[in-house]
């Protein structure tokens, strides 16, 4: 998924406004589902649940971002607008 590195670097720049706390979340799940009725297959489903979420914690205030691209730009990118929105005055009380 992503490197030990890149890891960090995210959660430098989750960081870098003042943040207390940052932690990141990698999901990546299959699942498949069949309905029967009366013994007859009804539907049947598969799918990836597949992205990262990142999670900044500042003052009394937290906000949660999530992608499924894990390019090191985008995720880059995703960490200095989470950092800039925790910050942001539309979140203040």
């Amino acid at each position: 998924m992503i490197n030990r590195l890149l890891a960090t670097d995210i959660i430098t720049a989750a960081l870098a406004t003042g943040g207390r706390f940052a932690e990141i979340f990698i999901e990546k799940n299959k699942k498949s589902s069949i309905a029967l009725t009366n013994g007859r297959v009804e539907r049947a489903m598969t799918g990836i649940d597949f992205g990262l979420g990142l999670r900044i914690f500042h003052e009394d205030k937290v906000i949660y971002s999530y992608t499924n691209n894990l390019s090191r730009e985008h995720l880059m990118h995703l960490a200095k607008e989470a950092a800039a929105a925790i910050i942001s005055p539309e979140l203040k009380d």
